[in-house]
């Protein structure tokens, strides 16, 4: 093996059949971003995997919250995302008015 030394982003628990998705993704933020990163490893951990506690030592966690969970933020309010059909004009008995 070299000593060669690189970027890792590891998705811990995504969603079954995401994986291909999230690549992809993050292949296409690199490309876009302009910097030298475009080589970037991308792997999918099962939260009990042993590697996941060194990747808890050692890397930068983000936690995303889960959009089924209506979760509130610190002043109370509940937070909305995209797609869950509650913003304006998803409601089909109630569509927009055009003016």
């Amino acid at each position: 093996s070299d000593a060669r030394e690189g970027w890792l982003l590891a998705f811990v628990d995504a969603q079954p059949g995401a994986e291909q998705a999230l690549a992809r993704a993050t292949h296409e933020a690199l490309i876009f971003s302009g910097t030298d990163l475009a080589a970037v490893d991308v792997a999918f951990f099962a939260s009990n995997d042993p590697i996941c506690e060194h990747l808890d030592h050692m890397g930068l966690r983000y936690e995303f919250p889960d959009p089924e969970a209506g979760e509130h933020d610190e002043d109370g309010f509940e937070e909305t995302f995209a797609g869950s059909g509650t913003g304006p004009g998803m409601d089909p008995e109630k569509p927009p008015i055009l003016k």
